[in-house]
């Protein structure tokens, strides 16, 4: 979805969705949604008691992702 469309979604400014993915993109260490979307693949496919490895060597939390990306049929 591009940021408008998140925007719009969330009831939110467009600006703060790109803060938000930002601030995403930052502590992933990803730089674009591509990166991102290969990080989050990766992770979907490791075993339930595993987690990604850091970026960069720091720790990061477990992604979590609710259940609204499913029903608003992103993809």
């Amino acid at each position: 979805m591009s940021n408008k469309e998140v925007a719009r979604l969330l009831g939110i400014t467009e600006r703060t969705v790109k803060a938000h993915l930002g601030a995403i993109f930052e502590k992933l260490g990803v730089r674009d949604r591509l990166q991102l979307a290969l990080r989050v693949g990766a992770a979907a496919t490791l075993p339930a008691d595993s987690a990604p490895a850091p970026a960069s060597g720091a720790s990061s939390p477990a992604l979590s992702f609710g259940p609204m990306a499913l029903a608003a049929g992103a993809a």
